[in-house]
């Protein structure tokens, strides 16, 4: 029996997702985030729609490895907003490391040791893709000795004077 195009089985299966939609609502448009950084973190990245000048380059890159155009924005912000001068996509050799889906997921946790053993900020884009990637995200997460934001697309995990802390967004 369909009840407005749609069967009564697919809407049984979209109320599995009311629970994560309903946790994170608490947390739009920066209400419920008591830390400054973060605040002015989701005010000046994540909801901006200009891209820094600084950060032209790191957004044609990233546009060149298929991630979207919001993301590449957020990500060109994010590294302006950390004060990282350079940047390397999937290796470690700039202050601001990407890891896109190209990294498997075995070499996850070697880049996050190097990051943290040097201080450098690092994102994984897509954490929630695999199973296991997912796995090891969350693994690294509960190691990470600073502070992190989880923005579904990518975790930012900083690796400064910021207290043992996780956001997500």
């Amino acid at each position: 029996m369909k009840i407005s195009g749609r069967s009564i089985l697919k809407r049984l299966r979209s109320l599995d997702t009311i629970g994560r939609r309903l946790s994170r609502i608490r947390h739009f448009r920066g209400h419920g985030v008591h830390s400054p950084f973060v605040y002015y973190f989701v005010r000046k990245v994540l909801m901006t729609s200009n891209i820094e000048k600084d950060a032209m380059d790191l957004y044609n890159k990233l546009a060149e490895i298929h991630v979207g155009k919001k993301r590449s924005r957020q990500l060109s912000n994010a590294m302006i907003y950390c004060k990282s001068k350079t940047y390397s996509i999937d290796s470690s050799e700039g202050d601001f490391v990407i890891l896109s889906c190209a990294t498997s997921e075995d070499e996850l946790p070697k880049y996050y040791e190097t990051c943290h053993a040097t201080g450098k900020t690092l994102i994984i884009l897509d954490p929630y893709k695999a199973k296991k990637r997912n796995i090891i995200c969350r693994s690294l997460i509960l190691a990470h000795l600073s502070t992190s934001i989880d923005n579904r697309a990518f975790i930012l995990f900083m690796n400064n004077e910021l207290p043992k802390q996780h956001f997500i967004l």
